[in-house]
């Protein structure tokens, strides 16, 4: 199931007719939609509305596994050309200071850009990011009901310097999701793949028995052991590092060499 999670009825509607969703009766706080692959929120606007919308909707999550969660809506930008799509790199939040940053396994054409969440519209655009109300809300909650790796934000931008915000209206910000609709589909498309190997991964990794047996780790240590092991197979596509491994004195430098290999390989997934 892929959770995606949107501002107001104009950005939800295109998704609505494209993916054949269908309102859930007495859903409660929230208007929410699906089919037998998507589940869809409308939050309001605010990143603690969004917030609020994602811890929702996965309350009303039923079975085991993690879900793929994806923010979609709309985003000022200095410079980048209205109707133009953008993938999240780092999500940021103005208030707070906090960045998220999803690691990139999906392929897109679009460009990548940091997004920041301010709590009433930019009309500025200062620096290089994007401007939006709710992808940090919707990233520090979706965070932690899934990896960090199925949790992505992908915005249309509605308005620039050349045409600012006040000409946006709701029949236009339709507009601008439908003709986005075929590279948002190819994206949840990655997504649901990308969390069907995830949960895959829910068995323990080949490598984890013969580690344990090898070298000492505490109880906690066994756990980092185990997460550090999945993401590593998934972001390296190798389900044993004994090899690697064998050549290391103890537990601890096995924890950092993991550690180190992953960050490497975010880093180099990152723009």
């Amino acid at each position: 199931m892929i959770h995606l999670v949107v501002a107001i009825p104009c950005e939800a509607r295109p998704l609505l007719r494209h993916f054949d969703l269908r309102a859930i009766p007495d859903s409660g706080p929230f208007r929410v939609y699906e089919n037998e692959q998507f589940r869809l929120i409308v939050s309001g606007v605010g990143k603690l509305a969004a917030a609020a919308a994602t811890a929702y909707l996965q309350g009303r999550s039923p079975g085991k596994g993690d879900c793929g969660w994806m923010n979609i809506g709309t985003a000022g930008h200095a410079e980048r050309p209205v109707g133009s799509g953008l993938l999240a790199h780092c999500i940021r939040d103005a208030g707070s200071g906090l960045n998220w940053y999803p690691p990139l396994l999906l392929e897109t054409t679009a460009p990548t850009a940091t997004v920041i969440t301010v709590e009433q519209p930019e009309t500025g655009y200062p620096g290089t990011a994007a401007y939006d109300m709710e992808a940090a809300g919707f990233a520090a909650m979706a965070s932690r009901c899934a990896t960090s790796e199925l949790v992505h934000s992908y915005k249309v931008i509605s308005d620039n310097h050349r045409e600012p915000i006040i000409q946006v209206n709701k029949g236009m910000v339709e507009e601008l999701i439908k003709a986005q609709l075929e590279n948002i589909e190819q994206l949840l498309l990655q997504l649901a793949n990308l969390t069907a190997q995830m949960n895959a991964l829910q068995t323990p990794p080949p490598a984890l028995a013969a580690l344990l047996d090898r070298w000492h780790f505490t109880t906690c240590e066994s756990y980092r052991l185990e997460h550090l092991l999945r993401r590593w197979q998934l972001l390296s596509g190798n389900n044993n590092p004994c090899p690697e491994l064998e050549k290391l004195p103890g537990g601890r430098e096995v924890l950092s060499w993991l550690q180190m290999q992953i960050d490497h390989h975010l880093a180099a997934s990152t723009p």
